[in-house]
């Protein structure tokens, strides 16, 4: 996107790579998710980062938010990217 993304009151955006079939906890990498930035413009806006995503833009927050990068539970590299 060339534009900022919007995460809302009580909003969740969730970015993170694609998880590989019939292999328990193995994601195959987003290479970049791409935008200008993101916004926080609501109480309780979540952005979450995960499981290989590669997250580009500047995060601004305008009121109680949160942002998470990595995962209780992490995840390897799929063998079939080199």
């Amino acid at each position: 996107s060339d534009g900022r993304v919007q995460i809302g009151k009580n909003g969740t955006l969730s970015l993170s790579g694609t998880p590989e079939n019939g292999a328990d906890k193995t994601w195959m990498p987003v290479l970049t998710y791409m935008t200008e930035g993101y916004d926080l413009t609501g109480d309780n806006a979540m952005l979450n980062i995960s499981q290989q995503a590669h997250v580009s833009g500047d995060v601004h927050a305008t009121s109680s938010s949160s942002i998470r990068i990595g995962s209780e539970n992490p995840g390897s590299v799929s063998s079939s990217v080199s």
